[in-house]
């Protein structure tokens, strides 16, 4: 208070020293009448408008500007304190009547995305599938239910076809030996992918998908500008180029997973802190998970999680050949089979960690040594970065009890799990503005479903009540597995599944776009579908040596079944529970 007090006295003494001086040397009158209305216009009410604004601030006396002046610091004050509860996280809004929820304002959109050329392209789903499974199907139903297209299958039962490695090395193998093919100028048109081409390889037994993909998409290249954008400050200005971007996302998650042992080190311990809120999990933020009793609860995602990868096609294929040859010298070298695939991910990524700082500790001086001479032999950067905020891929393992689903026009639910939490004040509130611009699945004229409203507050959508996220992808890992079986009705699109995937698998007029984005400095950056979904609407196979000939179809019947599945058990009675079969 008492620095307060001396800046307003101080302010008030440089006031009064402007003033003066302002009387000192203000025009004087040129004549008797001009000083009359001048005058005038300072004694009479009704003319006083006329009056210069500046001069009349001018004129006031000490005592009155000093009354001004602390009701502009009190003002002002009020304003820092705002925003400052802005950056802490939201406010607890005004109470409602119950049932009700606030709408507050989000920060300011950016106009267009930045770090992107407009332009058309292309954009697929990857599935590395070992098998059938109704899990499976419900991955591909609900991208479906969404709009998104006809998602490719990899691996079809190549469990065993790759020696040690098993199904891990299977997934990157065959999801590689796609991408290679189908980005050959000798790959079908109607399949064929361009380097710019945005693929999202996701795991294909515990993921769902609840928003479209103009909202993936967004959010894809949001994601990136702002990590590029923190890359850039580390870096600094006045040195050269900087060698270092992001353009890949994948999932991140709170533990550091496998863990270290011999012949495998991904890192931890260098990996950048995550750039959620620093009390995100309250005062326990990030403690030491085997001194906190709630473990690994209150840890900030910061670790790479395999189960969602995307970015451009010529970017991942050159990071998954990467992965696969540290896949191919861990079995050569240890000669045990790669029980993960993620621990390989996990290396690579820590690798390119340990490469960005040594880059930037050596950005003034020539690298010399034998470190160097390592690092400058192969190269470690290849433009991966994390989801922290987790707007793409919810993982729930360690978060299993920070989120459900919710509908967000009833202020009274999310405010009871949000104490139920130990949240207070709750966070939760507004719908995030693009999935309020995002265009609803239901409003559809081949979808054989009259809906009373496309307002996304109306139904029931995943958000975590700690990071307030409401991801695009729910996926079940951890301790929640269980949860594909009891939570899939849950969701909002389930009761109108069946008609969702009906109208999908209907061949289209003409192929639509499936996003539109504004690119900073003009035009838009549109994604579409393969142009091959127009004609072929199921699920396609890809087999190798296949990129001179379209890519197959495959049947939900073989999708979708339980292994071994008996007459008396069908995976459209789960996956549909409706008692009317199959598609």
């Amino acid at each position: 208070m008492d620095a307060v007090r001396h800046v307003v006295a101080d302010a008030s003494r440089r006031w009064e020293e402007l003033r003066i001086r302002y009387l000192r040397y203000r025009p004087v009158a040129t004549s008797a009448a001009s000083s009359g209305k001048e005058r005038d216009a300072m004694s009479n009410g009704a003319d006083a408008s006329r009056v210069n604004p500046l001069r009349r601030v001018l004129l006031l006396a000490p005592k009155r500007l000093l009354l001004l002046l602390i009701l502009i610091l009190v003002f002002v004050t009020s304003v820092l304190r705002l925003r400052q509860q802005h950056h802490d996280g939201p406010a607890t809004p005004p109470p409602q009547p119950e049932g009700q929820v606030v709408q507050t304002e989000d920060a300011p959109i950016p106009e267009g995305v930045h770090g992107v050329e407009p332009g058309n392209h292309r954009f697929v789903i990857v599935l590395p599938t070992e098998g059938s499974s109704p899990d499976l199907c419900k991955v591909i139903t609900s991208a479906l239910a969404m709009g998104y297209p006809m998602p490719v299958i990899v691996n079809w039962n190549a469990t065993e076809a790759h020696g040690p490695g098993g199904s891990h090395l299977a997934k990157v193998a065959g999801t590689l030996a796609y991408l290679d093919e189908f980005s050959n100028t000798g790959a079908y048109e109607g399949d064929r992918l361009s380097d710019t081409d945005i693929v999202l390889i996701i795991d294909p037994y515990d993921i769902w998908f609840q928003l479209p993909p103009e909202v993936l998409l967004s959010r894809f290249h949001e994601i990136n500008a702002a990590a590029n954008n923190r890359l850039a400050q580390l870096w600094g200005d006045g040195f050269e180029m900087m060698p270092m971007r992001q353009t890949i996302v994948a999932s991140s998650q709170k533990r550091c997973y496998p863990p270290p042992e011999p012949g495998f080190d991904p890192h931890c311990e260098i990996l950048p802190d995550s750039p959620l809120q620093p009390d995100t999990y309250g005062p326990n933020t990030d403690s030491d998970p085997a001194v906190n009793p709630r473990g690994y609860h209150d840890v900030r995602p910061k670790f790479i999680n395999s189960g969602t990868i995307m970015g451009p096609v010529g970017d991942v294929r050159r990071y998954f050949r990467r992965v696969l040859d540290r896949m191919d010298e861990m079995i050569a070298t240890y000669e045990v089979p790669i029980d993960s695939d993620q621990r390989v991910f996990a290396e690579v990524f820590g690798e390119q960690e340990v490469y960005r700082q040594w880059r930037r500790s050596t950005r003034f001086q020539p690298p010399e040594g034998p470190l160097p001479v390592k690092w400058m032999a192969r190269e470690y950067e290849f433009h991966v970065g994390l989801d922290y905020h987790q707007t793409i891929a919810m993982t729930t393992a360690f978060s299993e009890e920070d989120g459900t689903f919710v509908t967000f026009n009833n202020g009274a639910e999310i405010e009871q799990h949000s104490q139920a939490l130990g949240i207070t004040p709750n966070r939760l509130y507004g719908l995030p503005r693009d999935i309020q611009k995002a265009h609803h699945p239901l409003d559809n004229r081949l979808v054989n479903i009259k809906a009373a409203t496309y307002d996304w507050t109306n139904y029931s959508l995943y958000a975590d009540f700690f990071t307030t996220s409401v991801p695009v992808l729910l996926h079940h890992n951890g301790g929640a597995k269980d949860r594909r079986v009891r939570w899939w009705d849950r969701t909002w699109f389930f009761p109108y599944l069946r008609e969702l995937v009906k109208a999908q698998l209907m061949p289209p007029a003409k192929v639509k776009a499936l996003a539109r984005i504004p690119v900073h400095g003009g035009g838009d950056v549109v994604y579409w579908p393969p142009s091959s979904d127009a004609s072929r609407r199921l699920p396609r196979l890809h087999t190798l040596g296949s990129a001179g000939e379209k890519l197959g179809t495959v049947q939900f019947d073989a999708l979708c079944r339980y292994r071994g599945e008996a007459e008396t058990k069908h995976w459209y009675d789960e996956v549909f529970r409706d008692g009317k079969g199959g598609l």
